[in-house]
């Protein structure tokens, strides 16, 4: 279920980046015009998927499977979020892409790649399943946050010019 809702934003992300180029090389007040309405859609589609999927996941994977996967729909329940995170990284991603500045983005993939790794050897051992669910939130917490400071950083630049 994550993983194809995942599939279905890129390809929303993929329909808004030659859009967003193009109207970045016509008009700035236009392109902030665009990348507000294309965050606005990211952002309700990923609170209305986690909500879906925070309220009914565990439900329907009981339903589908019965109780012996109860634990799988918990954790599933729990990764909800992502699906918002996932939501917002992929429209800041596609700003970032849009104005030329992609190369940014390693900086942020690299700190939750990093952290990722780091807490994860102590979660998995001490927490198991469910440490590594929430170290796997955590770090696309970071990534999303970290595409959002960049796009604010230019969003900056472009005042002060």
């Amino acid at each position: 279920v994550l993983m194809s809702t995942v599939r279905h934003n890129g390809i929303i992300y993929l329909a808004f980046i030659p859009r967003l180029s193009r109207i970045w090389g016509e008009s700035l007040p236009g392109f902030y015009r665009w990348a507000g309405g294309m965050m606005t859609v990211f952002l309700l589609l990923g609170l209305g998927l986690t909500s879906v999927v925070a309220i009914g996941g565990e439900w329907v994977v009981v339903t589908l499977l019965r109780k012996a996967f109860a634990e799988s729909g918990q954790i599933l329940t729990q990764l909800s979020p992502i699906l918002l995170f996932k939501s917002l990284s992929y429209g800041f991603g596609a700003i970032l892409v849009s104005i030329g500045w992609q190369r940014f983005r390693l900086i942020p993939q690299a700190a939750a790649s990093i952290l990722a790794i780091g807490v994860n050897l102590l979660a998995i051992p001490n927490f198991g399943v469910r440490g590594a669910a929430w170290v796997y939130l955590l770090s696309e917490m970071v990534l999303m946050i970290g595409y959002g400071i960049i796009v604010l950083k230019w969003i900056g630049d472009r005042k002060r010019s």
